[in-house]
């Protein structure tokens, strides 16, 4: 359950956490079946070499953007926002420096400087996988 006393709870699932635990939660489960479902999704047609994702809590380790580049599917646009802060995984950091998949993650604390005036593409594609769970109602 998330912390009332928080006007956000900021709270995320890793799956280094469950392999050192031994223990995939099941939540953790659920993200996956998501996240795949939109993998499939964007690799119906090929659809993936030019899609615009963004991705509305992304969470820390920007799980989508990971699969996505697992799955190579390069040419895909991915811009991931989260109230955490965020920094770009070292899978990543090599996808974007090698062109194959162009990632931007913007990570903030405050929820009124979370969303960028512009974004720098229109999306095709719009995740908000387990967001809601996470703001505190007033």
């Amino acid at each position: 359950m998330s912390n009332p006393s928080r006007e956000y709870d900021k709270t995320h699932l890793s799956i280094d956490t469950a392999e050192e635990r031994v223990l995939i939660h099941r939540d953790y489960i659920a993200h996956c079946l998501r996240w795949s479902h939109v993998v499939k999704k964007l690799y119906e047609k090929q659809k993936y070499k030019t899609a615009r994702i963004l991705d509305v809590g992304c969470g820390k380790e920007a799980p989508l953007a990971k699969l996505l580049y697992s799955n190579r599917m390069s040419g895909a646009k991915y811009f991931g926002i989260d109230m955490n802060k965020l920094q770009l995984p070292e899978m990543l950091v090599a996808a974007t420096e090698s062109g194959k998949l162009e990632v931007t993650l913007q990570g903030q604390t405050d929820a009124s400087e979370l969303l960028p005036e512009e974004l720098p593409w229109v999306p095709t594609v719009i995740t908000c996988f387990e967001v809601y769970e996470h703001v505190h109602p007033r």
